[in-house]
């Protein structure tokens, strides 16, 4: 049986938003709204 992997809410929270910047959704100095980063 597999282990599932577990990761911490901060550290799925960083991938995600080092994947918008890196794919040009998030722009260079964009103001980030924690209740959009909460979506």
């Amino acid at each position: 049986m597999k282990k599932i992997q577990r990761t911490q809410t901060r550290d799925h929270i960083t991938q995600m938003l080092r994947y918008e910047i890196l794919s040009g959704n998030i722009k260079a100095g964009e103001e980030l709204a924690q209740e959009s980063i909460a979506e």
